[in-house]
């Protein structure tokens, strides 16, 4: 990459403020779910990739998180550190709902407990060491949302059943735990997120996209490529280290256990 444009893209990541479904109740920490289901013996299951997720070049919406209005203990991550990027996408139509989510207003605004703030700016600059940042695809989340996600279950919309949950029925996505009515994420603990390479503001390929419900999305799902492995497993480390719990069923999924709750919140993510 010339130097300009590296300089150029740093320039942006510095800068730059920028989505696993919790399926654990407000008390239960993550466990390794039973295998899941795979189509009849003599079908050939299929996996539609998700819409990809965007470069960091991509992602100009001008930061915004308003911090103002936010219970006592939550943060906006990027005022704890500005360097890690962010792209909620369930505040877009780019999700497994089809629609934006009900109570999120901002695609940059991701909110936590400061513990678990703090915690990811611990994560960040492990990363940085090796040339790779974080990339928050949601965090906080309302229950308001969560009470979306049960409404979008129980309706007959499967438009988006090729790209999110291809082999499996949308009514076992609850049985299956890719889904709950409780999340971690509306207690301000939990994260998903992925990595980038800061050099050159990709995101990297860890073998599945954000919300693929299916065996793919596993961490130690079976066809990953080294490449594709290691990636997974250079994130899990990194967020391991500083005190995350991560979600087998969902690469992207981790839990800050140590932060200190004040119980499912509802204000919007804005």
């Amino acid at each position: 990459m010339p130097k300009t444009l590296k300089s150029i893209v740093a320039t942006m990541v510095a800068g730059l403020t920028l989505l696993t479904v919790g399926c654990q109740g407000p008390n239960q920490e993550p466990i390794d779910q039973p295998s899941i289901s795979t189509p009849s013996p003599g079908s050939t299951p299929t996996v539609n990739t998700p819409s990809p997720l965007p470069t960091l070049i991509e992602l100009l919406e001008p930061p915004r998180c308003d911090e103002d209005g936010l219970p006592a203990g939550f943060v906006c991550v990027n005022s704890v550190d500005p360097s890690i990027a962010v792209q909620l996408r369930y505040a877009t139509t780019n999700n497994f709902t089809g629609a934006v989510v009900d109570g999120y207003e901002s695609v940059t605004a991701a909110i936590v407990l400061s513990d678990t703030a703090t915690a990811l700016a611990k994560v960040q600059a492990d990363l940085k060491q090796e040339g790779f940042g974080l990339l928050i695809l949601d965090a906080y989340r309302p229950t308001r949302a969560v009470a979306n996600f049960v409404e979008w279950s129980k309706n007959s919309d499967t438009s988006t059943k090729q790209e999110y949950y291809p082999n499996l029925a949308k009514t076992d996505l609850f049985r299956l735990g890719y889904i709950a009515e409780y999340s971690n994420h509306s207690l301000g603990t939990a994260v998903d997120v992925t990595l980038v390479d800061l050099s050159t503001g990709k995101v990297l390929d860890t073998g599945s996209e954000f919300d693929l419900f299916d065996t793919r999305s596993h961490y130690q799902a079976s066809g990953l490529t080294s490449t594709q492995s290691g990636n997974r497993t250079r994130l899990r480390q990194a967020m391991v280290k500083q005190g995350f719990t991560p979600y087998s069923n969902e690469w992207w999924h981790f839990d800050y256990t140590n932060a200190r709750t004040q119980g499912a919140q509802n204000f919007p993510v804005r």
